[in-house]
């Protein structure tokens, strides 16, 4: 990022500071209006916290994206350890050049697999107590597949792998892809990545692997690659798949995408500026289509399907192409293997989120345990381990 790009992003975010309280005084003085003469954006369920934070969390994320340098994660991952959490930091290795196939090479030989960090986050029973029992099918490790656009984010950040693991009580394994933030880390770079992480993992004889994130897009292409016998060792598919709000086209084109942007905590720029960079070298090369690139599950089928849950909210700019994800997966026969839950009111990634900015994060958390656990009658433990913790 460039000095002007970041004064200009720097006066952005102080305007966004500095019209603060104007903006609670806005939202408190319209309050106690009809739902339909409320000037601010607001949706019919959200309380006043909600009106008050959703918007301006929105347009901070707005006033910064996008394009931080992988440097600042290196000084950056050291902060993120966190009190009751157990971490090993490790190097998955590039492996045998028969793994990156297909989509996951690039024609012009730009792009090529590097090493990545891992990293092991296990919670401390010495701080957390006693998880709720698992089943004997219940994952060994939850592969935690981090969102950011492709162009930003890092596993460890906020609650991606905290909250899950705690919950639970699985070891989650975090990895930090490379982000599209140049031509040269742009698609395949992250499927080189998360093959080489799979391998891995693979690797240390682990068999039953749940997989918990939003790049559905990744998810996919590796499950295409998998399913050729030119991958030596096979890799076993996850036993489950969760996700989380999944970025399913990147073609910014479904209505809600203009219809919710006053709404949710993503901005057009943000998604169109993102979609540029992740297929930059596609683009630009012209060696391939954009389809590999872009989410279509048709590919799904190549792999033997695990049981997946996606959970996401209607106030979301992705909530048409979500929605339009599941019936296509209804049509493609999988429904026996889906479970799904559109939650009213509700913004991008919003069981990851803090408290302020979602009400029903807690019992969606809730479900996500209970589906990755497995049997209803551990609801009521896990529901009740959430709120102690």
């Amino acid at each position: 990022m460039g000095l002007g790009a970041f004064l200009y992003r720097l006066v952005r975010l102080l305007y966004v500071l500095l019209t603060f309280p104007i903006w609670c005084l806005v939202v408190l003085i319209t309050h106690y209006l009809p739902f339909t003469f409320r000037p601010a954006p607001c949706r019919p369920t959200w309380p006043l916290v909600q009106r008050v934070f959703i918007p301006f969390v929105g347009r901070l994320v707005w006033s910064i994206t996008y394009g931080v340098p992988p440097k600042f994660y290196e000084d950056y991952i050291p902060a993120q350890k966190r009190r009751g959490y157990i971490f090993t930091h490790e190097k998955a290795l590039v492996g045998k050049e028969e793994w990156y196939r297909g989509d996951a090479t690039d024609p012009e030989g730009i792009i090529v697999p590097e090493p990545v960090d891992v990293y092991w986050v296990k919670p401390d029973s010495d701080v957390w107590g006693v998880w709720p029992s698992r089943s004997v099918e219940s994952p060994e490790v939850l592969l935690v597949v981090s969102g950011g656009g492709y162009v930003e984010g890092h596993p460890l950040e906020g609650s991606r792998c905290y909250e899950i693991t705690r919950i639970t009580g699985i070891t989650a394994l975090a990895f930090h892809y490379r982000k599209a933030t140049h031509i040269s880390r742009a698609f395949p770079a992250a499927l080189q990545d998360i093959i080489t992480v799979y391998h891995y993992l693979m690797s240390r004889g682990i068999q039953r692997v749940a997989i918990v994130g939003l790049a559905l897009a990744l998810l996919q292409h590796l499950g295409y690659l998998a399913s050729g016998s030119a991958i030596t060792p096979s890799l076993i598919p996850p036993i489950k798949m969760v996700f989380y709000s999944p970025w399913v086209d990147l073609t910014c084109s479904f209505p809600s995408f203009n219809n919710n942007m006053t709404y949710d905590l993503l901005h057009p720029t943000m998604l169109c500026t993102a979609a540029w960079g992740y297929t930059a070298a596609v683009r630009k090369y012209a060696a391939r289509s954009l389809e590999p690139a872009i989410a279509s599950l048709k590919r799904v089928a190549d792999w033997a399907t695990p049981e997946m849950f996606i959970i996401w909210g209607t106030a979301e700019m992705l909530d048409d192409e979500i929605q339009s994800l599941c019936e296509n997966l209804v049509k493609g026969g999988f429904e026996h293997k889906l479970r799904q839950h559109r939650w009213e009111d509700e913004v991008h990634i919003f069981p990851i989120l803090p408290d302020i900015l979602s009400q029903n994060r807690k019992e969606a958390l809730a479900e996500v345990a209970e589906f990755l656990l497995g049997g209803d009658q551990q609801s009521q433990a896990i529901k009740a381990s959430i709120d102690s913790r």
